[in-house]
């Protein structure tokens, strides 16, 4: 089972997050796939300052993931785009700071890419286990049983 869903408007995200104006989240079976979040406020500027770029996107995606009934704290994967890589030290500890210490250690994949507007220099996606659900627990079962994890 798949759905898609568009949210024109998501009361929970910030400000910042008002240029969304298309298909953010996507659910297949436990899963959920955000859209790519870039830094932008409510009049689709680029929000200033490195780490002010960093917080936005991540709080835009925390939001999209429990509209969806999920969080960061059940990342599967964490995909991260940098404009340049020469900010990646900056973006690491950052990082660190702030996502590690409070949804634990994610698999994540960080590389440099073009992003369109030279003042946008991150950019974030992530796919998303359900916290509930039929697939969520079988999918739990299966890894249980291949690691023979006992209850």
């Amino acid at each position: 089972m798949s759905d898609t869903i568009i949210f024109p408007e998501i009361k929970t995200l910030r400000k910042h997050a008002g240029w969304i104006k298309y298909v953010c989240i996507h659910t297949m079976s436990f899963q959920v796939w955000t859209a790519g979040a870039v830094p932008r406020d409510s009049d689709y500027n680029i929000i200033e300052g490195h780490e002010n770029q960093f917080k936005a996107v991540f709080d835009d995606l925390e939001a999209c993931l429990n509209a969806a009934g999920t969080s960061i704290s059940n990342a599967i994967k964490i995909h991260i785009f940098l404009q340049d890589m020469a900010i990646y030290n900056e973006f690491n500890e950052w990082y660190r700071n702030n996502i590690v210490k409070k949804y634990g250690d994610k698999v994540r994949r960080c590389v440099a890419v073009g992003i369109n507007g030279q003042e946008t220099v991150v950019e974030a996606e992530i796919v998303a286990a359900l916290e509930e659900g039929e697939y969520y627990d079988k999918c739990v079962e299966a890894v249980k049983k291949r690691l023979k994890i006992k209850d």
